[in-house]
């Protein structure tokens, strides 16, 4: 994508897709980015969020997150530690 846009046409992609997300499904919104992260990619993302929301990605949103992709694929994602 670095090639193609800007950092700021970037930023613009992810604030949309971020709003167009309900509120209820956004640790499961982002459980699907993180899972296909490198480990790199994960410790750069969740760096740039708010240290509340870092929080709660890791007391509440792995466990959902899983629930969640065990439910739909009748098997368990595996999401790394960041």
């Amino acid at each position: 994508m670095a090639e193609h846009i800007t950092p700021r046409e970037w930023s613009e992609v992810g604030e949309r897709g971020r709003r167009s997300v309900p509120k209820t499904k956004l640790l499961i919104f982002l459980g699907a980015i993180l899972e296909d992260t490198t480990a790199q990619e994960r410790q750069q993302f969740l760096s740039q969020m708010p240290a509340p929301a870092r929080l709660l990605w890791r007391t509440l949103g792995t466990r959902l997150y899983q629930r969640t992709t065990a439910r739909v694929r009748g098997t368990s994602a595996v999401l790394p530690r960041a």
